[in-house]
């Protein structure tokens, strides 16, 4: 069984704040939560992306915050961003990394299709 880790793997603000976290070979990403701050201006937001796929947006609202709890895997070689607008906005993305040489079971296609993908194996 492979050991597993708690990570902050971006944490970025700012109007245009960017941060990339790329998974490691041989691990696997889970994404836990996404927290987003606006300052001031109520406007501001926090984009979650996978690649070049934007998967979460949040606005909290003017001085308020929001944590949004997320179950997202992220596989070895896989670009994680996070990006800010608003000037006083930040925002930040945690969760877990353990090793995994399996990667993802199917593929996206797979599942845009709504074919079966094979399932997990059964824990030992």
């Amino acid at each position: 069984m492979s050991t597993v880790y708690t990570q902050r793997f971006l944490m970025v603000a700012g109007e245009g704040g960017a941060g990339v976290y790329t998974v490691p070979a041989g691990h696997r990403a889970v994404i836990r939560c996404l927290t987003v701050y606006d300052g001031a201006s109520a406007t501001g937001r926090g984009v979650l992306w996978i690649g070049a796929n934007p998967i979460v947006a949040r606005t909290p609202g003017a001085t308020q915050s929001v944590a949004l709890e997320l179950w997202l895997a992220v596989y070895a070689g896989e670009n994680l961003s996070l990006t800010t607008y608003g000037t006083s906005t930040a925002a930040s993305c945690t969760g877990y990394i353990f090793a995994d040489t399996t990667g993802p079971i199917g593929t996206q296609r797979d599942v845009e299709r709504g074919q079966v993908v094979a399932p997990l194996p059964a824990a030992a």
